[in-house]
């Protein structure tokens, strides 16, 4: 008994010492920061970022912000749009009072490479909507959709984040579908997309902001 006890303690010092651990021993990934409480901001030019609908492109000048008061697993932006257009609108309204996008921090998949799946996080009774011409649509609170690309900017100084939206099948709903709107009339729907031609940077001023 104590002959296999003694080899079965070698067995796991060996696993330890060749650096075989189990995954589940590794710690979770968390989005991080040099000091805290941390404010997050970032922002991106209008034609970026791009909502594509079946009435077409919502495009927008975006600002983000962000408070982290810990190391966490996720992290809930706030963005606000400006000089937005939208349907082949050249003016639009897009107002997000109440709401956010949570990023849930998930596998490194290579170096400083994460991904993360997407919710759209709204307070009670809120939604984004969007407002162009006689059209009217918004989008509610919805989560677990599909990854979006996370990098950890480590030779930046400080060091930051950005972050690829890739989003699909996002939940939307037609308000109004009147003259010239493009919507093949109101209710709900499936199918928009987010996208961004390049990432997002998200920083802390003055301190670094990390994944890890």
């Amino acid at each position: 008994m104590r002959r296999a006890a003694l080899l079965g303690f070698l067995s796991v010092a060996l696993l330890v010492l060749g650096g075989v651990v189990p995954l589940s021993a590794s710690a979770s990934s968390s989005f991080t920061a040099g000091q805290y409480a941390a404010t997050i901001t970032g922002s991106s030019a209008l034609g970026n970022e791009v909502i594509s609908t079946e009435g077409g492109a919502i495009e927008c000048k975006g600002s983000y912000h962000a408070e982290l008061q810990e190391a966490s697993a996720s992290l809930l932006i706030a963005p606000t749009y400006t000089n937005c257009k939208a349907f082949g609108f050249a003016e639009a309204t897009v107002t997000n009072s109440g709401c956010g996008y949570r990023l849930h921090l998930g596998e490194e998949v290579s170096e400083d490479n994460f991904k993360s799946t997407f919710d759209v996080f709204c307070e009670a009774g809120s939604a984004i909507k969007v407002a162009a011409g006689a059209c009217e649509m918004e989008i509610g609170p919805q989560s677990g959709l599909n990854s979006v690309a996370l990098v950890n900017k480590t030779l930046a100084s400080p060091a930051d984040i950005t972050f690829d939206p890739e989003v699909t099948g996002i939940a939307y709903k037609v308000l109004k579908d009147a003259f010239l709107c493009p919507f093949n009339g109101t209710g709900s729907k499936t199918g928009a997309t987010f996208n961004a031609a390049t990432p997002i940077t998200l920083a802390v001023t003055g301190t670094y902001l990390d994944m890890g």
